[in-house]
């Protein structure tokens, strides 16, 4: 049998290149605006000022979207990047696991010599190497349009290690409900609303003190909070996602090494 992570990989190439496709298409659409936005300093201003705070908490620092870094971020960074990563990441988590129980294509695999551990370890480093190289060939578009932004390349970096974090974050969470339960809707479902209301509850701290407490639930607040395009990650919240990812997948292995798989 070939190697589970090389073959979940050839699984996915296809996918893989339009999802990476469609990065880049905007990044090189969303960028071309910013030269005018640029040159428009004033009307930027009164734009940022018109929002409502209980939108722009939720679409980053409106008042420095003038500036290459508060471009990127507002425009990308804040919403449209990280779901899209994040829809890739659960899609892929999704049809790993539960996916293959949904195709019954995992009795082939488990009547393999192979621990059922192994399967979700190979399976996961398969899907974070998929969203790792996702991200690079985001960051790879931005260097493309650097003549056009003129931001930090190294920041820039960092910000989509950050937005890989997340993503991987996620897609474990879909890789370990699939591994309790092998239904691919439960799957994608609750990993999806789990993202939503996670980055919901992100935004609503910055509004009121009520939420406070909770904002550290929230992987979207270690993700958001150092502001890696201006200020590079933060070690701390780095470490955080690495290890609820760690957590997350010791979870998988544990739920999914005796279920029964109604083979």
């Amino acid at each position: 049998m070939k190697n589970l992570f090389q073959k979940t990989l050839f699984d996915h190439k296809k996918g893989l290149v339009f999802w990476i496709l469609g990065i880049l298409a905007s990044d090189l659409i969303i960028t071309s605006f910013f030269p005018t936005v640029k040159e428009m300093p004033e009307l930027m201003n009164q734009y940022a000022e018109s929002f409502p705070e209980e939108i722009s908490v939720w679409f980053g620092d409106l008042s420095s979207i003038g500036t290459p870094e508060g471009f990127l971020n507002v425009e990308l960074f804040s919403f449209i990047f990280p779901f899209a990563f994040i829809t890739y990441a659960i899609t892929v988590g999704t049809n790993i696991i539960a996916g293959e129980e949904k195709n019954k294509t995992i009795d082939i695999l488990i009547s393999n010599p192979i621990k059922r551990s192994t399967l979700i370890i190979q399976k996961f480093l398969a899907m974070a190497t998929l969203i790792t190289i996702f991200c690079f060939i985001a960051w790879i578009g931005f260097v493309l349009v650097i003549p056009i932004m003129k931001v930090n390349l190294f920041n820039l970096a960092q910000m989509c290690i950050n937005l890989a974090l997340i993503a991987i974050f996620f897609g474990s969470i879909s890789i370990l409900i699939g591994s309790i339960t092998g239904k691919t809707g439960i799957s994608t479902g609750l990993s999806g609303g789990l993202a939503f209301i996670t980055f919901l509850i992100n935004g609503l701290a910055k509004l009121s003190s009520d939420f406070e407490s909770i904002k550290y639930i929230s992987p979207f607040f270690y993700y958001s909070d150092s502001n890696a395009l201006f200020n590079g990650i933060n070690i701390i919240h780095f470490l955080i996602l690495i290890s609820s990812i760690v957590l997350i997948i010791y979870l998988s292995i544990y739920f999914y090494k005796d279920r029964d798989l109604g083979l």
